[in-house]
């Protein structure tokens, strides 16, 4: 029975990450061995799903996943939680998926002795890319930051949580500034004059319910303050069309209401048609 109320109360319970003793493993089966519960993936898209599953004691958690059985070479974890924490529930979001394409995947556990457990493999279709019309280039994929209010303990900006994660393209990644809060802002430098027709966003957030961006503008070289624009949810990314295209060569962005602490993004994307 507490079992049972273990797994029903995943909502409750915080998710997990932890790097495990690999030369410590055995199966889901056997004496003492660690069982799953409840394996199941949720918030399919093209391109981000979320696995969550239960385990029958306190365990880290991570999962494996790839697009065929035998080649599950990619890993993830929650990257909101700290190393070392063991729960009951667990949630890993996968990210930077390929639209349209089954995905295979199993959970690992790994328990207070470093026992490793990993489940059955599990499987998923990617949903299809949403038909917007005439497709929109992202122009500041790639590109480094040209400035930036921090960086989460005073990295550089190629760092683990530097700048340029902003713009690398991947949702896998993020951007963390060392407590900006409501004060976060970053600038990149195109290279050229681009015409901007929409602006893309999606904010970090940690589990205590900081570091979400809510609600930001953007200035386009040294014209006035675009927006506001409305992001509330940490999952989601969201894609404003512009009232009036701009060309511009030095974009930035400001956050402008937060739930503070140390605010940043997974990605910022400044789209227009490839041939403007």
């Amino acid at each position: 029975m507490k079992r049972l109320l273990g797994i029903l109360a995943f909502l409750l319970l915080p998710a997990c990450s932890a790097e495990p003793d690999a030369s410590k493993t055995t199966m889901t089966t056997g004496t003492g061995a660690v069982e799953f519960a409840n394996l199941r993936a949720e918030e399919i898209g093209s391109t981000r799903a979320v696995v969550r599953f239960a385990t029958s004691r306190p365990t880290s958690c991570e999962a494996e996943y790839g697009v065929a059985e035998d080649a599950m070479d990619l890993r993830a974890t929650d990257p909101e939680m700290p190393d070392g924490e063991l729960v009951l529930v667990h949630e890993v979001p996968l990210e930077d998926l390929p639209a349209e394409t089954e995905i295979f995947w199993r959970a690992r556990a790994v328990d207070a002795d470093g026992v490793v457990a990993v489940s059955d493999v599990h499987s998923f279709t990617t949903l299809a890319e949403a038909d917007n019309g005439t497709p929109l280039q992202n122009f500041a994929a790639g590109t480094p930051a040209a400035q930036v209010s921090s960086n989460f303990g005073g990295g550089d900006n190629a760092g683990t949580w530097g700048a340029d994660l902003a713009f690398d393209g991947q949702m896998s990644t993020e951007w963390a500034t060392d407590g900006d809060g409501d004060d976060a802002m970053i600038a990149i430098d195109l290279g050229s004059v681009r015409k901007i027709t929409h602006v893309a966003f999606r904010s970090r957030k940690m589990a205590d319910g900081t570091s979400i961006i809510e609600q930001f503008q953007v200035r386009f070289d040294d014209g006035e303050a675009v927006g506001p624009f409305d992001s509330p949810n940490p999952d989601e990314r969201y894609v404003f069309e512009l009232a009036n295209a701009q060309s511009a060569q030095i974009i930035t962005f400001e956050a402008l209401q937060t739930t503070g602490g140390n605010t940043g993004a997974k990605e910022i994307e400044f789209l227009g048609t490839p041939k403007e």
